[in-house]
């Protein structure tokens, strides 16, 4: 998903798919991501240095574990030592299925809806400046195979 660091280094290609960062919170959870307790109350977690990571901390949340490896946050939940995980959807719900944990276990609230695409370095764009082009092309067919 875009966002200005990776804007400085690269550029991002048209959408392949709707990336939606969510809220997951084990069953037994009482407090949802709606309530106004929440940000001052929910222990939060997510991976480490990644646009989620960075929203949670800009929109002042209690992030009070972010591990380098996506499994570690879904144990923490299942566990119940945190709260709340803060990720893409497509990430949690892939790593709960590697764990082998069950996924009626949590449940998930969705936040924001991104589209995702493909950062392509500049200086690569720039020896070659007809690749974009040709990569926006290209997804459409590939997306809807």
């Amino acid at each position: 998903t875009e966002n200005d660091e990776r804007n400085q280094l690269a550029e991002l290609s048209n959408p392949i798919l709707m990336n939606r960062w969510s809220w997951f919170l084990h069953k037994t959870t009482l407090l949802k991501p709606s309530d106004s307790e929440f940000k001052e109350q929910a222990l939060v977690a997510t991976h480490l240095r990644t646009n989620t990571h960075i929203w949670l901390l800009k929109n002042d949340y209690q992030v009070v574990y972010s591990p380098s490896k996506v499994d570690s946050l879904i144990k923490a939940l299942y566990r119940q030592r945190v709260t709340a995980v803060f990720l893409a959807e497509h990430v949690f719900w892939e790593s709960t299925k590697r764990l082998g944990i069950d996924e009626s276990n949590f449940r998930q609230v969705v936040e924001i809806e991104k589209p995702m695409g493909i950062y392509i370095a500049k200086p690569y764009l720039k020896d070659k400046p007809d690749f974009m082009r040709k990569l926006n092309q290209a997804i459409p067919k590939l997306v809807n195979q």
